[in-house]
């Protein structure tokens, strides 16, 4: 199995990441739970290699971790078992055909790049959004304080709202 792992700098929680990250990529992930609750199916991209595609399977957990979430995308043989006879029955089928099990070495980094191109799309957003939700929490902090200023709110009334902002 081939692993990737992507650290995103965000404030929400492992529940709120996986459904962003399911909205994000609908179409390309199962909306439906398969697995634990803080992993997500990947659809099987296209290979060529059609035959092979029941017998792998594509995930990206999410756990917290200490700067906000950490994800670890792979892939990894779902039935061995199953790998090999497809393979076999394939190699029966077409002997002549041996030269082109190359495109089966190739899965696996092509896999390795769909997941972590994945990742990396999915940290921009993630990062991008909490910039934003930052920014705007600094405006209508700027607000409260002309609002202070011009007498609209007292002290009190600044340092409350002030507390909300941030909690």
């Amino acid at each position: 199995m081939s692993k990737i792992t992507q650290s995103i700098a965000t404030s929400k929680d492992v529940m709120e990441t996986v459904k962003e990250f399911k909205k994000h990529f609908e179409g390309k992930v199962y909306p439906e739970q398969i697995g634990p609750v803080n992993e997500v199916v990947v659809k099987p991209i296209d290979l060529t290699l059609g035959f092979l595609v029941p017998s792998m399977k594509m995930t990206v957990e999410f756990e917290k971790n200490g700067q906000g979430i950490l994800c670890s995308a792979g892939w990894k043989l779902q039935n061995v078992l199953l790998f090999i006879i497809l393979l076999i029955v394939y190699l029966v089928i077409f002997p002549a055909s041996i030269p082109l099990m190359i495109p089966i070495f190739l899965a696996s980094s092509r896999m390795g790049k769909h997941l972590k191109q994945m990742l990396a799309e999915f940290k921009v957003q993630m990062e991008s959004s909490n910039t934003s939700a930052n920014t705007d929490k600094y405006e209508q902090l700027e607000k409260l304080g002309a609002l202070k200023e011009k007498g609209h709110i007292s002290e009190e009334e600044f340092q409350r709202e002030k507390a909300k902002l941030f909690n």
